[in-house]
């Protein structure tokens, strides 16, 4: 197996899907090789923004990158690659940077119950102790509310120029100039571009909930 062969749908499907155990094991590692060192640059760029991640970047990076790999592989194994003109790459780090996102957030609810003197903060419901402070946030993950779903689900069906546009904006925070450069825009249209594409999704989702 080629690595570079994941980038095409088909053969990401074919592979996630096969029944032979080595197989499966090869695609995930290659996703590894594809994927990790892009992730783990934009990982970077969006912890060291806050206080309460800095210095945990690579902790959190490479735990949100194993999150999203699983999330990306259960998703493409039961549904098979089902985006309209969406790249392998760019869904990955969608499922990553959503990963990542989650994992911040409770670092910021661990940090705020710090300063608050809250005792629980590392006890988890039945009382054991979650060395690693995430035994909250794996729960939310395994009750993911509607409303995170209908995102998930609205995001996928986004054109890719409108989900890189949200990602780059919304969750690396990236200036004008820097979105202008890597989509060809002009600076001063990327506010709108950003703007338009979010009520694209805020349709879409809302066309999801309306079937529900």
């Amino acid at each position: 197996m080629d690595c570079k062969e994941l980038e095409q749908p088909p053969l990401l499907v074919q592979y996630f899907r096969s029944p032979d155990p080595i197989v499966v094991n090869r695609a995930l590692l290659c996703c590894h090789v594809l994927f990790y060192n892009p992730f783990k640059g934009l990982g970077f760029n969006y912890c060291s923004t806050k206080t309460y991640t800095r210095y945990k970047e690579n902790d959190l990076s490479e735990d949100a990158f194993s999150r999203g790999l699983m999330c990306f592989y259960e998703k493409i194994r039961k549904d098979g690659f089902e985006t309209r003109d969406a790249t392998v790459k760019t869904m990955f780090l969608a499922y990553c940077l959503m990963q990542l996102k989650g994992l911040v957030k409770n670092e910021e609810r661990s940090s705020n119950r710090f300063r608050a003197g809250d005792p629980d903060i590392l006890i988890e419901k039945k009382g054991n102790v979650d060395e690693t402070g995430y035994g909250v946030l794996n729960e939310e993950n395994d009750q993911m509310d509607k409303k995170e779903v209908l995102f998930r689900k609205g995001f996928e069906l986004l054109d890719e120029m409108s989900r890189n546009l949200i990602l780059w904006r919304k969750y690396l925070k990236l200036k004008n100039e820097e979105i202008a450069s890597r989509t060809g825009l002009d600076a001063g249209s990327v506010n709108n571009e950003v703007y338009k594409s979010m009520e694209k999704l805020k349709k879409i989702i809302n066309g999801l909930r309306n079937k529900d």
